[in-house]
């Protein structure tokens, strides 16, 4: 946890309102601190979805789609081209017996 010490120069009204209300407690200053952020996470969000909304992203076509498909199998942990199929149980010798 980080303490900051802060320092405000408000009117003399004001300053005797708000200390009268709690409100320069740390508790409540952390909980207005935390509100005021999430507003401003709102308000960004609600930028971005109009900044998309203004320019759609291009649909994918079919061909760009298979193509997505590929490399992400490249990037993947597994070699998908190394799996044992029946056939190649088969050619080495270690197929399972037919029921």
């Amino acid at each position: 946890m980080t303490t900051l010490q802060v320092k405000l120069k408000l009117p003399d009204p004001l300053a005797a309102e708000a200390q009268a209300a709690g409100l320069l407690a740390p508790e409540k200053l952390e909980r207005m601190l935390r509100e005021a952020l999430r507003t401003k996470r709102v308000e960004k969000l609600a930028a971005t979805r109009d900044i998309l909304a203004a320019n759609p992203l291009p649909r994918d076509t079919r061909r760009d789609s298979s193509r997505n498909r590929r490399l992400s199998h490249r990037n993947s942990p597994y070699d998908w081209y190394s799996i044992p199929t029946q056939r190649s149980r088969a050619s080495r010798g270690t197929a399972r017996p037919a029921s």
